[in-house]
């Protein structure tokens, strides 16, 4: 991302409008991708591919990309690093998926998604695997998050 004379607030904005969402054929639902006549098409592709933590292109990473941009756009109307390194925990924390069944399905996709970067501790009310699970995609959701606090500051 071109970075000269732009504020922090609008270079969320050029991520955030670089992402689209097209149509699936009729019953399979939508995505998010890239738009074909980007500007700075290559780099935002490179920092895109960075925050799919080494996995393939999927859904998931790119509907949370999506869903960060927008919370701090629009939710939180962040102005700089500092506004929005306040509220990525709270974004996290509401974009972690509280269903068994999308928890255990999320952990399927990837097999990596099995493994913590930095290992939390288990209180008591951490009897579930799901719970477990759960801190691991708030790991994961908060780490992209920072990623795109440091990438448009």
């Amino acid at each position: 991302m071109i970075k000269t004379k732009t504020t922090f607030k609008e270079n969320l904005e050029t991520l955030y409008n670089s992402l689209e969402q097209k149509q699936r054929e009729p019953g399979l639902g939508c995505y998010y991708c890239l738009k074909e006549n980007l500007e700075n098409k290559e780099e935002i592709q490179r920092f895109i591919e960075l925050l799919h933590n080494e996995e393939s292109p999927n859904d998931w990473r790119y509907d949370i990309i999506h869903s960060i941009l927008e919370s701090l756009i629009n939710n939180y109307d962040v102005n700089n690093e500092d506004e929005a390194q306040e509220h990525i925990a709270c974004i996290s924390d509401s974009l972690v998926n509280v269903y068994n069944y999308g928890l255990a399905k999320w952990l399927c996709e990837d097999v990596s998604r099995g493994y913590f970067e930095d290992l939390p501790s288990l209180g008591e009310d951490d009897t579930s695997i799901y719970g477990i699970i759960m801190k691991r995609q708030y790991e994961e959701i908060y780490t992209m998050a920072s990623k795109i606090v440091d990438y448009c500051s």
